[in-house]
């Protein structure tokens, strides 16, 4: 078998969690869905986090008011409207629209870590209220 040149490749690494700390994001992909897994539509948007080529994508998932439970509501609401502000994408008392957040960027934004959905995995989280 011949041997294949392969640039880059001893130096490569896996992409993973960056540490807890301020960063620039540039959303990549934004994603509306119909329903998830509990039957309720929401946004996904996935986010690179720029000057780290070894960081994992960081996702966000923006959910939308039921009007079961006014408090939920408000935090739910409070929070959509504060990721559109971070990336600068215009909203109303209507709504917004979710193709708007694709190719923006947000700045000095916190990320937290914790635990993702398999033992050992690390995820990146945006922190809507230190930011």
């Amino acid at each position: 078998m011949p041997r294949i040149p392969y640039r880059g490749i001893a130096d490569a690494q896996m992409p993973g969690a960056v540490p807890a700390e301020r960063y620039d994001l540039r959303c990549i992909k934004s994603t509306y869905i119909e329903s998830n897994k509990k039957g309720n539509p929401m946004v996904t948007l996935e986010c690179e986090v720029l000057g780290q080529p070894t960081a994992d994508t960081v996702y966000h998932y923006i959910t939308f008011p039921k009007g079961e439970d006014a408090k939920k509501d408000n935090r739910i609401a409070a929070s959509t409207k504060r990721i559109c502000e971070l990336f600068s994408v215009d909203f109303d008392g209507e709504g917004f629209d979710s193709d708007d957040f694709q190719g923006k960027e947000a700045h000095n934004v916190l990320l937290t870590v914790e635990e993702g959905d398999k033992p050992g995995r690390l995820n990146n989280k945006i922190d809507l209220r230190s930011t």
